[in-house]
Parts: structure tokens; C-alpha cells; sequence
């Protein structure tokens, strides 16, 4: 029994002098993206050291992720020791606790995380830059593979088409009036080829500015152009769509007047062949 109550004994005293020490070694981690800066040991009023290196983390990384330009950071005296500023946002405030965890001094502590600060955020931009760019052109590539891609459909398409439409140029029959010829099938057939390469032309012209559009639209400083240029281009777009949509009837009428003249010029045509032949028998009767 007296070895069961040592041996509580002992593991008490231990969990009581183990409990201060993992105490005092809680530490929080300053970093951007990834690249540990410097280390926390004390916090600051309320905040835990992991709680106020994750408050300064995200301030840094912040700044990181802004467009790329000079860092530029400055000291201040503060009743809680010496803030280090960038521009005019406090970034962290080196506290007399911070110093003598470091064994030095606070302005020298602060000198130094500011010398950290601004080589850690000029590294973290630098490669945040080189991984934007290269992001951008692998996405401006398949940018540029996809229009290709749907300028060969199109050409494809229109040969097709083409094909197909000389394959049956004899069955397109002429557009006639009362017996006179007013569009032959060759002619037809002419039109609805020019026809077709006018909007395979249209189609890749419309594919090639969207897709210089959309590559240009990666970079911060074209991207209010490229808006402004995709509303010019769409503006007369949707009124040609709207103009289209609204011929849609009249050309509805002029289909019917077409066919109702060839269905007329038919009968008409029907209806004089007796009476002509009838004539030259009597003529030749006459004779």
C-alpha cells in the first residue's frame, strides 16, 4: 500500500512541473505561404501566441497576394513596445516579452522581424508572380488550342456542306415567274457557297477575338479594355440577333409570295400547252 501511494506521489509532482514547462513552450508561427518568417513565444492582451501569429499571418499574406511593388516597412514607438508598420497597417508589435524570450533588446527584435517581414513578402511575391504567370500561359495555350480546334470544325463543316451542296446541284430547281427564268441552279448553288464561306469567315473571326479576349482578360492591367471591347462587340451582335429575329416574318412572306408565283407559273404553264398545240394543228390544217 505505501509503494501504491509513492508511486501516486511521484506522478503527481511530475504532471506539476510537467504542466508549466509544456506551458511556456506554446509557440505560434508567423509565415506567408508557407515560408516560416519568425516564431511567437508570448501573446499579446487576450490572444494566445497561436492565435496572434495567425492574426499577423494573415495581415502578411494579404499583402503578399496584392498586385507586386515595393515593400517598404518602418518602426514605431507604442506603449506596447515597438510596432512595425508597412505603409500605414500595423503588422506586429514586438513586446519586451518577445525581446527577452530573443535575449535582446525590443528595437533590435523589431529591426530584425522587419528585415524578415520584407524579405519574406518580396520572396513570396516573387513566386506567387512566377506561379501567376505560368498559370497564365498554360491557360492562354489551351485557349488558343481550343479556338484552333473550332476553327477546323468549322472548316470541316463547311466543306461538308459545300460537298453536299454540289452533290446536289441538279436537284436545286431554278426559281421561275410566269415561265421566265429568274435565278438558275448554278446560280443558287454559287450563292449558297459564297454564302457558307461568309460564315465560316464570320465564325473563325468571332472565335479568334473571343479567345484574344479572354487571354487578355488574365492580365490585371487589360482586363477593364478587354471588358469595354467585349461590349462593343456585343452590343452589335445582340442588335443583328434581334434585327434577324425580327426580318424572320417578312422573310416568312417572301418564301410564300415565291412559292405561290412558281405554283402559279406552273399551272399557267400547264393550262397554254393545249392551247398551243392546238393552234399548230389548226395551222398546219390551214396550209
Amino acid at each position: 500500500m505505501r509503494k501504491f501511494a509513492r508511486a501516486l506521489w511521484i506522478v503527481g509532482m511530475f504532471l506539476a512541473v510537467a504542466a508549466p514547462a509544456q506551458e511556456a513552450t506554446v509557440q505560434g508561427t508567423v509565415h506567408v505561404n508557407h515560408h516560416t518568417l519568425f516564431v511567437l513565444s508570448s501573446g499579446i492582451e487576450k490572444l494566445t501566441p497561436e492565435e496572434r501569429a495567425e492574426a499577423i499571418s494573415r495581415r502578411l499574406q494579404v499583402i503578399a497576394n496584392s498586385p507586386p511593388g515595393s515593400i517598404e516597412t518602418r518602426l514605431e514607438n507604442s506603449e506596447e513596445g515597438v510596432q512595425i508598420l508597412i505603409g500605414n497597417q500595423v503588422i506586429v508589435t514586438v513586446t519586451a516579452s518577445d525581446a527577452k524570450a530573443q535575449g535582446i533588446t525590443t528595437q533590435e527584435l523589431a529591426a530584425q522581424w522587419a528585415e524578415t517581414i520584407k524579405g519574406g513578402i518580396t520572396q513570396s511575391s516573387k513566386e506567387e508572380a512566377w506561379r501567376t504567370t505560368l498559370q497564365r500561359v498554360l491557360l492562354s495555350i489551351l485557349i488558343f488550342g481550343v479556338a484552333i480546334g473550332l476553327v477546323i470544325l468549322l472548316r470541316r463543316a463547311r466543306r461538308v456542306l459545300a460537298a453536299g451542296l454540289h452533290a446536289r446541284r441538279e436537284r436545286i430547281p431554278a426559281i421561275r415567274f410566269r415561265g421566265l427564268q429568274l435565278v438558275s441552279p448554278a446560280s443558287i448553288v454559287r450563292t449558297l457557297g459564297r454564302l457558307l464561306w461568309l460564315i465560316f469567315v464570320g465564325a473563325s473571326i468571332v472565335v479568334g477575338v473571343t479567345a484574344l479576349l479572354l487571354v487578355f482578360a488574365q492580365i490585371p492591367e487589360t482586363r477593364g479594355y478587354t471588358y469595354q471591347i467585349f461590349l462593343w462587340m456585343w452590343d452589335p451582335f445582340v442588335a443583328i440577333v434581334r434585327g434577324a429575329l425580327g426580318y424572320l416574318p417578312n422573310l416568312f412572306y417572301i418564301l410564300v409570295i415565291v412559292f405561290v408565283a412558281r405554283a402559279a407559273s406552273s399551272a399557267s404553264s400547264r393550262g397554254s400547252m393545249p392551247t398551243w398545240r392546238g393552234r399548230r394543228r389548226r395551222s398546219s390544217r390551214h396550209w
